[in-house]
């Protein structure tokens, strides 16, 4: 005795192919999110990294040369030379 074969109707086809494709944007909105996500963060550390690095770096900069011994201060620090004569 042969086996029938049942043909599956093409409506419950198209729906499992409709559901497939909706799972995988699921996935994918899931994985953009995530993204987006991770980059928000990303940015948030980069910005703070920055303001700290320029904090820290003026910081240095200026304490730096206020405390400049005589052999690092530049010849001419804004004194009057001793040959001026008033």
């Amino acid at each position: 005795m042969p086996t029938r074969h049942r043909l599956t109707s093409p409506t419950n086809h198209l729906c499992s192919l409709q559901a497939d494709i909706n799972r995988e944007a699921d996935d994918f909105e899931a994985q953009l999110r995530e993204s987006r996500e991770r980059m928000e963060a990303d940015r948030a550390a980069f910005a703070a990294w920055e303001r700290e690095t320029a904090a820290a770096r003026s910081a240095g900069h200026f304490f730096k040369s206020l405390y400049q011994s005589e052999a690092e201060a530049p010849a001419s620090a804004g004194l009057p030379s001793d040959d001026v004569r008033f």
